[in-house]
């Protein structure tokens, strides 16, 4: 579910969100169309995985940067 804290706060507080009988949980996050949102819409989320996903591009350019030459 998403929404502000104050939506949040008047929400019942159980486990998930019942559908004929089967409970379906609540999760924190939901990824669509590559962007991750969060219950509280911050996209704290979103920038921890773009800047965690840019550190590990990064860290394997190294590897190959001896094989690139300067000519454009």
């Amino acid at each position: 579910m998403f929404g502000t804290r104050a939506q949040h706060q008047k929400m019942p507080t159980e486990d998930g969100l019942n559908v004929t009988g089967a409970v379906v949980p609540f999760h924190d996050t939901a990824k669509l169309l590559g962007v991750t949102l969060d219950s509280g819409l911050t996209m704290d989320w979103h920038i921890t995985g773009v800047l965690h996903s840019y550190n590990y591009h990064m860290r394997a350019l190294r590897h190959i940067c001896p094989l690139l030459t300067r000519r454009c």
